[in-house]
């Protein structure tokens, strides 16, 4: 029997830098997949972003509060809601929205505390690029080594947290490097980590990761 999803008990956090070409896509594939209770991070856009959100009647807007980028932008949303579980997808248009209930339903139905979506089951053409391939399945694996846990694809953007396992978590990163510590925490914590196949399509607009710097930080943090 499929159990509908109960999506009262879920947020759907959208972090957002820039994103006025794709962010109102986002929002409105996430209410279309039935979830109406739906944040966007905003950590200081320059662009039309802000308006656009303002403006789009499914979703809440919070300027971010805490100083540095994404991963700011994840702990403080943990902060400032208190659904069940906190599902962050990427403003970018880079993943199906639709997949939100295989994640939702993970936790909700089998107890699952920590669920990825993983990219590399279906990346679609131009989406990824061979070096940052190569680069994602490098850090999967030196992460499988050094933990113990094979993940399949720590970077992703698109993941459902319980919040009983987020409150046990310490973090601390401001910027990209954050999905490899939340799933630090989670190994760390013996959570019950799920992963789902997901589609992963060519963003809507411009990348702000640095493959060279922000690469760095993550390989500090899965070796620290």
């Amino acid at each position: 029997i499929n159990i509908m999803v109960k999506t009262e008990d879920v947020c759907v956090c959208i972090p957002a830098l820039n994103e006025e070409k794709s962010i109102s896509k986002v929002i409105d594939s996430v209410h279309s997949a039935g979830y109406n209770n739906i944040l966007v991070i905003d950590g200081g856009s320059t662009d039309e972003t802000i308006g656009i959100v303002e403006r789009n009647e499914h979703a809440k807007l919070h300027r971010q509060q805490i100083k540095g980028g994404k991963g700011s932008a994840i702990r403080e949303a943990f902060q400032i809601t208190d659904e069940n579980i906190i599902v962050f997808i990427d403003a970018d248009q880079t993943y199906e929205a639709k997949d939100t209930d295989k994640l939702v339903r993970m936790v909700q139905e089998e107890g699952y505390d920590h669920v990825l979506a993983n990219r590399f089951s279906d990346i679609k053409e131009g989406a990824m690029s061979r070096s940052h391939v190569i680069g994602n399945k490098f850090f999967n694996r030196i992460f499988q080594l050094l933990h113990g846990e094979n993940c399949k694809d720590i970077l992703t953007g698109f993941r459902a947290i319980d919040r009983d396992a987020y409150e046990g978590m310490e973090l601390e990163s401001e910027g990209f490097e954050i999905e490899t510590e939340l799933m630090i925490e989670s190994v760390k914590n013996n959570h019950k980590i799920g992963i789902v196949p997901s589609k992963y399509y060519e963003r809507g607009g411009e990348s702000k990761l640095s493959g060279f710097a922000d690469g760095a930080k993550i390989a500090k943090k899965v070796i620290k």
